[in-house]
């Protein structure tokens, strides 16, 4: 898989997690994930209990992004990553 590609499909996992699409971001996590949340005790390790915990959650937020992809080629260019990018 080319980097583009690699940008795009992280692009759109993340972006499918905030319009809580959360599915494929579960599915992208490894079997033993550690998810340190935004609340002060939300420390989960594995993905079945990150999938646990989730289903719990009821909200309603909504997240606006811009030129995700792009920016990340961009940043990785700069930093001379050969492409690699953190999201």
């Amino acid at each position: 898989m080319t980097t583009q590609a690699l940008l795009q499909l992280s692009a759109d996992i993340i972006t499918r997690y905030y319009n809580n699409e959360i599915e494929p971001f579960l599915a992208a996590c490894h079997p033993d994930v550690l998810w340190i949340g935004p609340a002060n005790t939300q420390i989960i390790r594995t993905r079945e209990t990150l999938i646990e915990t989730f289903a719990e959650e009821h909200h309603n937020l909504r997240f606006e992004m811009h030129d995700l992809v792009d920016r990340a080629a961009h940043d990785a260019q700069q930093q001379g990553t050969g492409g690699a990018a953190v999201l």
